[in-house]
């Protein structure tokens, strides 16, 4: 029996080629995304509506040495490409697989594990929006589609790779930290479906209870979860307040758990 999963829905319609703005205002909006609060390597707070999402992206005309200064020294490391493992290329998880092996060599991903993402964010499904607005493949929040000059009329390409900067952006962030790849990544998707400033936070909880704040399971994740309650959204650790961090820990489980199915799967002969 093959295991395979299809996308149920290709709308056609007139898309809008993605453009990466290089005007005054977008340089100004860029450079305030790297703005970091004094004493914390973090992102500074935005609203609810566009915190989760945030896209950091160099424009063509910025020095990658300014990237570096607006990070306070933080390296900027580049990802090595991922080696597709054999068989890999034959199997078959949804019409998108092409674009997830494409842009997944970007942050150094196994293609499928951009996938199992892909899939509990939207399930394939281009066009989806959920309760609170976000739209399409990678769940981006309207604002955040505004401000990269894309909407819901561009492809599926440019939403993959959009979401993919997002990820990078959030692998350079935890690199310093927690150095072993396979376990930055449950930080990184924690971080993409909840935010950073709650994952740091919980962070920190974690190293003033006497737990490993580089470890996920059993440590960090815990609370995260914790942070719905008064006792530790109020602690002078906590930054950026209270979140209900069940989903997230959900999130991260089933996406790790999706990505190891997805390499068991037999492949299309």
């Amino acid at each position: 029996m093959k295991s395979v999963i299809k996308c149920d829905s290709c709308p056609n319609k007139t898309r809008i080629p993605y453009k990466r703005s290089k005007s005054k205002k977008f340089i100004c909006l860029l450079i305030m995304m790297f703005v970091l609060c004094a004493g914390d390597l973090q992102p500074l707070q935005f609203p609810a509506k566009i915190q989760r999402n945030i896209i950091v992206l160099q424009p063509d005309n910025l020095p990658v040495t300014h990237v570096d200064t607006l990070f306070v020294s933080q390296q900027v490391i580049e990802q090595p490409e991922f080696s597709d493992p054999e068989d890999s290329t034959t199997i078959v998880i949804s019409k998108y697989d092409d674009i997830f092996r494409k842009y997944s060599r970007k942050i150094g991903w196994d293609w499928r594990l951009l996938a199992a993402l892909v899939f509990h964010e939207s399930s394939f499904r281009p066009t989806v929006r959920s309760s609170v607005g976000a739209y399409g493949l990678m769940q981006l929040m309207p604002s955040t589609l505004e401000f990269l000059g894309i909407d819901s009329t561009a492809t599926p390409d440019r939403h993959i790779e959009a979401g993919v900067d997002f990820l990078k952006y959030l692998d350079t962030m935890f690199i310093p930290y927690i150095p072993e790849k396979d376990e930055r990544i449950k930080f990184i998707l924690a971080s993409y479906n909840i935010g950073p400033g709650h994952v740091l936070d919980a962070r920190r909880l974690a190293k003033k209870y006497g737990k490993n704040d580089g470890i996920w399971n059993n440590n960090v994740d815990s609370f995260l979860i914790h942070k719905s309650k008064p006792k530790f959204y109020t602690d002078p650790n906590v930054r950026h307040g209270k979140c209900y961090g069940k989903e997230t820990f959900a999130f991260v489980k089933h996406v790790t758990e999706q990505f190891e199915y997805y390499k068991n799967m037999e492949p299309k002969h």
